[in-house]
């Protein structure tokens, strides 16, 4: 029982320290840390009406799953071909993934490494 309570209190805790950090200047430069450049100012858990000020030019939004918006944004320049946003359809709609989509001929290994470092497992790529 103490370590289910332990357990409870230590994800109340990652979970509002994520939720502070969201605003702080370091959230800006985490995203810069270990995501692609294109992902701009967005966060996870960012509003879609705070993501729309931000991010108005080469974007599709597509409404058509009942639990989530999706909007892909493209790009022309540089190493991304595409940027998927899923947001939330509750609450203030927030931002709950990306999938980042790379041109052909792109190494993303070579990416990968530079953003988050050598692998710590074996058998990881």
């Amino acid at each position: 029982m103490k370590q289910k309570a332990l357990f409870f209190l230590l994800f109340a805790i990652f979970f509002s320290a994520c939720k502070l950090s969201k605003n702080s200047s370091n959230s800006t430069r985490l995203h810069e840390k270990f995501l692609s450049s294109e992902v701009g100012e967005s966060y996870l858990g960012m509003p879609k009406a705070e993501f729309l000020k931000i991010h108005t030019e080469n974007i599709e939004i597509s409404d058509m799953i009942d639990f989530r918006t999706q909007i892909t944004e493209t790009f022309s320049a540089g190493d991304v071909k595409e940027i998927t946003y899923y947001f939330d359809k509750n609450g203030s709609l927030p931002l709950y993934e990306y999938i980042i989509e790379f041109k052909d001929g792109i190494d993303v290994g070579t990416i990968v490494k530079s953003k988050l470092g050598e692998p710590n497992s074996e058998g990881t790529k």
